[in-house]
């Protein structure tokens, strides 16, 4: 790509609207490709980046001179010889704050991690491999929350790492979440003669520059956060402070059903959350306040008893106890379900909570009665 110039990566060779854009789901996922930025001289720079663009103030077309337009962007690469810096800004509210920048460059750490030889691990003049990681925390084993942005340029075996890891990157999770979130676009442009890019004064003027840019691709769900459990110091008492508050998301997450919360003996500020049973379980009528209701979580409102579902002792199970019930078991009424037509007491199942309702065993819909999640449930 030539001088002053942009380009935005499509699906179909359309551009009659933003729609036509090669969309991709970011978060969690990497991109990756190979440049040359050898022709690219102090005052030019190469982009590759990303923006949250529509057609209206965001759109890919020309703005007027002096305009800038108010996109949440992530600036992938922005080289040239000199250096290299990658920038990303969530522009809350459509206003682009400078004070919400994140930024990096090669040569922050070392003078000599970038640039025109081969005293440099990144030689300029050569073609190298850039990947960016839009690291997500694990929701459940999808991509949760963005919590940094890690650039890798490799060139014959040597590596260079820069890390967008401000505290505001949260604020980017739902512009790389989903597709139709940001477009990709490459780009080469005029910085001037002092640049935050090449780190100095240039000497010319930007002239002819050449953004090569090839193997491009695009990965999903390979930067997702391990929950690694941590190695036990034996010299450190863990308490069992009893059951959790809540037992879903703001407990253990899915798929648990006792969550328990522990702390080291003399920090109990610094509590966690274990999930100590995953079990499927089967879950009847409600406990009362005289039963034992040691495995329900304190602030949640539905503690029946239940038994793992494959136990064929069923409600005779010597694991027969009182638990919360998992949000999953507590779908959309009507929706979710299929109901059977005998109706049951108004205290049955999870209907006691409204007595107004007509309360039928149901179980998840295109499922049957043999479905762990076979429950009474209001229908209306």
């Amino acid at each position: 790509m030539g001088a002053n110039n942009k380009a935005f990566v499509v699906d179909y060779p359309y551009d009659d609207g933003v729609y036509w854009s090669y969309w991709h789901d970011y978060l969690g996922g990497s991109l990756e490709f190979d440049v040359d930025v050898s022709s690219i001289d102090c005052a030019c720079a190469g982009g590759v980046f990303l923006a949250a663009i529509d057609d209206d103030e965001c759109t890919w077309g020309a703005h007027a001179d002096g305009t800038v337009p108010q996109c949440a962007s992530v600036d992938i690469m922005a080289a040239n010889k000199y250096g290299f810096q990658v920038e990303s800004n969530p522009c809350t509210g459509g206003v682009c704050d400078a004070s919400e920048v994140c930024k990096a460059h090669a040569k922050d750490g070392d003078e000599y991690a970038y640039g025109p030889g081969s005293e440099y691990t990144i030689d300029s003049t050569r073609f190298y491999s850039v990947k960016t990681n839009f690291v997500a925390s694990n929701d459940d084993g999808n991509p949760g929350i963005l919590q940094r942005i890690e650039t890798i340029l490799s060139q014959d075996g040597q590596q260079v790492t820069l890390e967008q890891s401000c505290d505001n990157m949260n604020l980017l999770t739902n512009h790389l979440e989903g597709y139709y979130g940001m477009a990709m676009a490459i780009s080469t442009y005029n910085l001037g003669l002092e640049n935050d890019i090449s780190r100095g004064t240039c000497d010319s003027y930007c002239s002819n520059p050449t953004n090569v840019i090839k193997n491009v691709v695009w990965n999903e769900d390979d930067n997702i956060e391990t929950h690694d459990e941590p190695t036990p110091d034996p010299n450190v008492t863990i308490i069992n402070g009893g059951p959790s508050w809540w037992l879903d998301e703001e407990g253990c997450g899915s798929n648990c059903s006792e969550c328990r919360w522990f702390y080291e003996e003399g920090n109990i500020s610094g509590w966690w959350n274990e999930c100590v049973d995953d079990r499927v379980m089967r879950y009847t009528d409600t406990c009362s306040s005289s039963d034992d209701i040691n495995r329900c979580s304190e602030w949640e409102d539905h503690c029946f008893w239940s038994y793992p579902a494959d136990d064929p002792d069923a409600a005779s199970s010597s694991d027969y106890a009182c638990r919360t019930v998992p949000d999953s078991y507590q779908g959309v009424i009507g929706t979710d379900y299929d109901y059977s037509s005998e109706v049951l007491d108004s205290s049955s199942g999870l209907c006691y909570s409204d007595y107004d309702c007509t309360c039928h065993m149901s179980w998840p819909m295109g499922s049957t009665w043999a479905d762990p999640k076979t429950m009474a449930r209001c229908l209306e």
